[in-house]
């Protein structure tokens, strides 16, 4: 049996979305991926810094395309990854996104991606 998961890249940027049909039998089969972008704001002393809400509207924007594209339910999505470059990313979106949230329901783990 196939899940479909789907897998967000917090990159300097944009955020990146893909989503992938997993199973025993195939392995892993990429269905369609998105991508939506934000701002990298430049700090007058030269340093830079991203507003983890961009990654959230930049998330909540590339879900939106991949599954109106795909056709697929949002119930059908029994995974979410996440990968950012920055080490802290991921853990900033999981404290600002308490949308995300995780649960066990008949013994299968299913992670929904709730919109604000």
């Amino acid at each position: 049996m196939a899940v479909k998961v789907i897998t967000y890249d917090v990159g300097t940027t944009g955020m990146k979305a893909c989503l992938f049909d997993i199973s025993a039998e195939e392995s892993v089969k990429f269905i369609a991926g998105e991508t939506d972008g934000y701002e990298l704001h430049v700090m007058p002393n030269g340093g830079v810094e991203q507003d983890p809400e961009d990654w959230w509207q930049a998330m909540a924007r590339a879900t939106k395309k991949l599954l109106e594209k795909t056709g697929i339910p949002k119930e059908e999505i029994k995974g979410v990854s996440f990968r950012a470059g920055i080490r802290w990313a991921a853990e900033a979106i999981r404290l600002n996104c308490s949308e995300i949230l995780s649960f066990q329901k008949s013994q299968k783990r299913t992670a929904y991606l709730l919109h604000r």
